[in-house]
């Protein structure tokens, strides 16, 4: 038996722009990512294909995030033998309704009903392989026994485990129990809910974290990103890790100074810097307010072929959290943006005009909240 194991795809979370569905942008990036995901799995043979919690990034995903995850769900039927999602923190069943977990087996019903939908605590034997399914949980009495079977036990988790290390997601991960003392007789553990992927050894048993098939924030720019392929044959369990291809993203970080060279240089230092067909975001230190010249650096950054850029972070020399805070609050930021945007509308290529202020206004509306 063969599995591919891939987690926390986070359908619907937001971030800088809109596709034609109306999917954020990240989005569209982890969907990318699992697409490949699941052409990888299908040409290394998997027999079935396990999506570990997070399919949603909220429990009640817009109509548009639902018609994405079925068009991804519904053709694995027929690549693989068997199917299996189960429910995460964020797309948990809530106490008194039906979760986004539950919500999707019933509108795939018909289109894909050898699909399996979890958001409880089950388990289940296919092919003399022991599944012990345990979704998100805020309550250690709910879980089963882990059973043996004499053949080979394999839990499915959406929870954290004693010694990973966390990401960005940190700030995701609210409420939930930790599994390390219920893992019972299972032989490996498979978990979501952990962004970076690794491997770790819970007191001699091995526990799996694919990490999510996108990078959400620019703390994971490092980050590999791909999925498990788990092998039980014989007796033994076999496993590796499949790496996935994504679009770069790139910290830079400048001096005020910087911005005294020529446009040709500061372009060629840029590219140099890697920036050009990536995600970007700029870190700028300055002396004074008045070097923090946006407009130009962002006009700069656009030549040298950036993909997406992050709105710019200031951080004076002299420290004052609370200067750099009014700094970066202020409107002038929008009006800088969007003069920038009104300047060079007619060469802003793949960066539409509402996009970029867009990305401003979502500045100053974090800094106020």
């Amino acid at each position: 038996m063969r599995i591919a194991f891939t987690a926390d795809w986070h359908l619907g979370i937001r971030s800088h722009s809109i596709n034609r569905l109306g999917l954020p942008s990240k989005t569209q990036d982890s969907i990318d990512g699992v697409r490949e995901i699941v052409n990888l799995a299908v040409q290394n043979k998997a027999d079935i294909f396990i999506m570990g919690g997070d399919l949603f990034h909220h429990p009640q995903p817009r109509p548009s995030v639902i018609d994405e995850a079925v068009q991804i769900l519904e053709p694995l039927q027929k690549k693989f033998f068997q199917t299996i999602v189960i429910a995460g923190n964020h797309d948990h069943k809530p106490i008194d309704g039906i979760g986004a977990i539950g919500l999707l087996s019933k509108i795939m019903q018909v289109a894909a009903p050898h699909i399996m939908f979890f958001e409880e605590d089950i388990n289940l034997n296919i092919e003399d392989v022991e599944f012990a399914i345990r979704p998100y949980t805020k309550k250690v009495g709910k879980l089963l026994p882990v059973r043996g079977t004499g053949g080979k036990s394999v839990m499915i988790a959406h929870h954290h485990f004693q010694g990973a290390a966390v990401g960005s997601e940190n700030m995701m991960m609210a409420g939930g129990v930790s599994l390390t003392d219920q893992t019972g007789n299972a032989d490996i553990v498979l978990s979501g809910h952990i962004h970076k992927p690794q491997e770790i050894d819970l007191n001699g048993r091995i526990v799996l974290y694919p990490g999510s098939p996108a990078r959400f924030d620019f703390g994971d720019r490092n980050d590999l990103k791909g999925f498990w392929i788990v092998d039980i044959e014989d007796g033994k369990i076999l496993y590796r890790f499949v790496p996935i291809k994504l679009r770069e993203m790139v910290q830079v970080e400048l001096r005020g100074e910087w911005l005294n060279q020529t446009d040709e240089q500061a372009v060629t230092d840029l590219k140099a810097r890697g920036v050009e067909a990536a995600d970007v975001k700029v870190v700028l230190r300055c002396k004074h307010a008045y070097e923090a010249d946006t407009v130009r650096l962002t006009e700069l950054i656009k030549r040298a072929g950036a993909y997406y850029l992050a709105p710019i972070e200031i951080e004076l020399e002299k420290r004052s959290r609370a200067r750099e805070q009014s700094i970066n609050r202020e409107s002038s930021i929008e009006r800088n943006v969007a003069l920038w945007a009104q300047r060079n509308k007619a060469s802003l290529g793949a960066y539409a005009e509402d996009e970029v202020v867009g990305q401003a206004l979502q500045v100053i509306n974090d800094f106020g909240n």
